[in-house]
């Protein structure tokens, strides 16, 4: 049985890590800019770039529309800064051409059951290192934490809910914000869930992210997860392995006992901000759902503030809209419905993670799109192709 060549498995490993460095910068660059063009010199160097006829003219179609936005808003919007405008071409160009050539890869090698597996290892790891950092902290200097955030933010605040005492520390790993982490896991643990291949996640894996997006106690990360779990265990085969299955029932016990712990944290996180947002007092809540719709230009609504021009939001959908206009929001909101109509539950994660985080001109949501689309329909096992047998077993 032949296995998985080394430069595949690289491949997939840098893919994998560059998701996870997307808040590490060394400017104007992040890391997870950095490993994607290193995944794309590889593909280039062994012959292997490919791109469709089809994916050519959704490049050139994408390009021309943020082209005309950025002309149009450079003739009629006197406030419209050029040099965000031009940045912002050469990202979308930039990141085109590299998430459509990992994905012909990708795809052209079926590695797409071991890519879920890496993917997988890369999140273990994320979630163990979470913990380890949380627990550094609490140990008051005791274990060292500090190199891992090197990169990135290493405020208090970043890992403090609201001010609080050292005794609500929140899991981040290296990313900047424990929301961040919870996005991130949210995404991966969302593919598992969904995908219309025959991979489904390892129980240990499944209760280790469970548990660490519960100890980012980060408020959307939670309700995320929260409505995963009802879509994914809606029916009564897979209720009924949750009762009975006695390595949930570890699981189970786990998260009793973290939430016996941690119950002080939850209480101020998690029940408090549920009962200040359905009472309206919850400013943070307002903000994410209804605030990030304020900077449309309603006096230029079908061509927006111009790419690149708005402050970063969380909303992707008001992202779009504020930066690109009527037309480009209703493209987006097009594409959103196929994808919706292609594989319901996917759909439906990729739509509340839009309005979980913003940044559509950053890398990290370009990755996010790349494993969407690649697992977005049923794929082919790669069990019988020559040069690729069970890379990452079980």
């Amino acid at each position: 049985m032949n296995k998985c060549p080394l430069i595949d498995k690289l491949t997939l490993i840098i893919v994998s890590l560059a998701f996870t460095v997307t808040d590490w910068t060394i400017s104007p660059f992040t890391f997870g800019d950095i490993l994607l063009f290193l995944g794309f010199m590889i593909i280039l160097i062994r012959g292997q770039l490919s791109i469709k006829t089809k994916q050519a003219l959704i490049f050139f179609c994408t390009l021309s529309i943020v082209f005309i936005n950025v002309i149009a808003n450079l003739f009629f919007n006197p406030v419209f800064l050029i040099d965000e405008g031009l940045i912002s071409i050469l990202k979308v160009s930039y990141y085109l051409i590299i998430i459509i050539s990992l994905y012909n890869y990708i795809r052209s090698k079926k590695l797409e059951l071991e890519f879920i597996k890496v993917l997988n290892i890369t999140a273990a790891l994320m979630c163990i290192i979470g913990i380890y950092i949380s627990l550094a902290i609490y140990s008051s200097g005791i274990l060292p934490y500090e190199f891992f955030w090197k990169f990135t933010r290493m405020d208090v605040s970043s890992y403090i809910y609201k001010g609080y005492e050292m005794s609500s520390v929140r899991a981040r790993s290296i990313f900047s914000e424990p929301a961040h982490l919870g996005f991130y896991l949210n995404f991966i643990l969302g593919i598992n869930y969904f995908n219309k291949s025959k991979h489904e996640i390892n129980k240990i894996s499944n209760i280790l992210i469970t548990v660490t997006v519960l100890l980012t106690f980060s408020y959307s990360s939670v309700l995320v997860l929260l409505l995963m779990k009802i879509m994914y265990y809606w029916n009564i085969e897979r209720v009924s392995k949750l009762i009975v299955g006695q390595k949930y029932i570890v699981g189970i016990l786990i998260l009793a006992i973290l939430i016996f712990a941690f119950w002080g944290t939850i209480e101020k996180t998690l029940i408090e901000r549920t009962t200040e947002a359905l009472s309206g007092g919850d400013g943070s809540a307002k903000a994410r759902v209804f605030g990030s719709w304020d900077y449309i230009n309603k006096g230029n609504i079908l061509m927006g503030n111009g790419i690149g021009n708005t402050p970063e939001i969380y909303n992707v959908y008001a992202y779009i809209l504020s930066d690109l206009g009527l037309v480009s929001f209703t493209i987006f909101c097009l594409m959103s419905l196929l994808i919706l109509f292609e594989n319901f539950k996917i759909g439906m994660l990729f739509i509340i993670l839009n309005f979980q985080k913003g940044g559509y001109l950053a890398s990290g949501y370009w990755i996010l799109l790349l494993i969407l689309f690649l697992y977005l329909k049923e794929v082919e096992s790669n069990m019988e192709t020559p040069d690729c047998v069970n890379c990452y077993p079980e």
